[in-house]
């Protein structure tokens, strides 16, 4: 049955956060049958013993939460080495932050991250960060230049 699998899975690989887009046709099989179980929990149709008897193999309840709150920890563990928030975009963690970033121009990141992202200074937009940033220097430039002509290149 595939709670055994699930238990056989969490003994060779130390957890049983399964996800449906697994490798290889049965372990895909084995992640359909833990979306089925999120779902039906979710839905108030898994019994209790079945929830009792996943929680003894620290079943993820929802792996994407998880993904997120891993990433924000990361960004933080980022933010405490490097003392910005801003890490490389080619980067792992990079890519997660320009996702964040998308999904708040989509309005799809909800308040609580949005002030989770916020707490560690998160720029949810660094374009607008930057031109603003050059607007001022600007400002500042004409103030101590009385003649205000700038060639733009």
């Amino acid at each position: 049955n595939k709670f055994s699998e699930l238990q056989n899975f969490k003994k060779e690989h130390g957890h049983a956060r399964f996800l449906p887009y697994s490798d290889g046709k049965e372990l895909g099989k084995l992640g359909t049958w833990c979306t089925a179980q999120r779902n039906n929990y979710k839905q108030g149709k898994l019994s209790q013993d079945k929830i009792d008897l996943l929680d003894s193999l620290e079943f993820d309840w929802d792996p994407l939460e998880t993904d997120w709150q891993n990433k924000f920890s990361e960004l933080q563990k980022f933010k405490r080495e490097h003392g910005h928030a801003s890490p490389a975009k080619f980067e792992s963690l990079g890519g997660w932050c320009r996702e964040q970033r998308v999904k708040h121009r989509k309005g799809l990141l909800s308040q609580e991250r949005k002030e989770l992202l916020d707490s560690l200074d998160f720029d949810l937009n660094p374009l607008e960060t930057l031109w603003q940033t050059k607007f001022s220097e600007l400002k500042k430039f004409k103030k101590l230049n009385s003649s205000f002509f700038i060639i733009c290149i």
